[in-house]
């Protein structure tokens, strides 16, 4: 903990307040700005591409063929274990 400076007047306490309540405070004003701060960064993130090119692109990183033309366009898996029955 960091000393006071010999000139430092100490706070005084609010009445029926302990040190334990002044450091709780501290502690929960500190997450409180911590918490608005990481809020702001992440609504500066860009948002995820989902257009059917991204679809498109995660469909054949999975694996799948990309079929357009059919609505919006979808995904086809292959299932494994050849599918005959």
């Amino acid at each position: 903990m960091l000393a006071a400076p010999p000139n430092a007047i100490p706070r005084r306490p609010r009445r029926g307040e302990t040190h334990a309540d002044h450091r709780a405070r501290t502690a929960s004003c500190t997450l409180l700005i911590a918490a608005l701060l990481a809020g702001c960064a992440a609504a500066n993130a860009p948002a995820p591409a989902t257009g059917q090119a991204a679809r498109a692109a995660e469909c054949q990183e999975k694996g799948g063929w990309w079929h357009t033309g059919v609505g919006d366009g979808f995904c086809e898996y292959q299932m494994q274990g050849g599918g005959s029955m």
